[in-house]
């Protein structure tokens, strides 16, 4: 009954970008209810999805057995989590940032892998001033955080109030 309220369309960025995407292993950080990780294993990845909620682990594992596909589910908190060295095909990080992980998305793709990532900037403030600045990018970061790869898409202007920042980057 749940399921049917859950959207599971995956975001923007990975679905309008699906052209690069070329199968092998995944990791989908902090993945919520997994709608981007059931894209992904729907793509014909092996996903690895992590996040710290049983609940949305539950949603997601039900959504993944009823498309009858497997994806490893990780509960997980990700102050805590270590991502293996060159283990990934594609790393995937939306909504979520925590500086600390970024050497170990770095290190966990294998050459040539892709890292998709889209969290929200500075620009939020001016509707969330609440917001503790540690979640979110300063405007050209993420191409600062992916120094070294090889950058397809940067873009600090996204979001209908230009407040989202997103980068598509190659591993070297």
């Amino acid at each position: 009954e749940r399921l049917n309220h859950l959207d599971f369309t995956p975001h923007a960025l990975l679905d309008d970008h699906a052209y690069l995407l070329t199968g092998g292993q995944a990791l989908d950080l902090a993945c919520g209810v997994g709608r981007d990780a059931l894209f992904l294993a729907g793509c014909g990845y092996r996903v690895d999805a992590v996040d710290l909620s049983g609940v949305a682990l539950d949603l997601a594992r039900a959504e993944a057995e009823r498309r009858h596909l497997s994806i490893q589910f990780v509960q997980a908190d990700l102050d805590n989590y270590t991502i293996a060295p060159e283990t990934y095909d594609l790393i995937i990080e939306f909504y979520f940032l925590d500086r600390r992980l970024v050497p170990q998305i770095r290190a966990g793709l294998k050459p040539g892998g892709l890292v998709f990532f889209e969290t929200y900037n500075i620009r939020r403030l001016e509707v969330d001033s609440e917001i503790d600045l540690a979640y979110l990018l300063k405007l050209r970061e993420a191409i600062e955080l992916f120094t070294g790869f090889d950058i397809l898409l940067v873009n600090d202007d996204a979001g209908q109030r230009h407040d989202v920042s997103q980068l598509i980057a190659r591993k070297a």
